[in-house]
């Protein structure tokens, strides 16, 4: 069933980091080195066995 509201929270997430940058929630980063170590941190919704999961996707430097 919660499947059908994925569009909606989704909807809901990108407009809540209307005012952010590309970088996402890594912009939020409170300490200068992670802010200096991650690229981009941004949320999502996926469906994965008929489930809704929050997903974070981490772009870093590797290091």
């Amino acid at each position: 069933m919660a499947i059908f509201y994925k569009d909606m929270i989704q909807e809901k997430i990108n407009k809540s980091l209307s005012d952010c940058s590309e970088k996402g929630l890594a912009m939020y980063l409170s300490i200068e080195l992670l802010g200096k170590r991650f690229f981009t941190m941004p949320p999502s919704v996926e469906e994965c066995g008929g489930e809704i999961w929050g997903v974070l996707t981490v772009k870093h430097t590797g290091n």
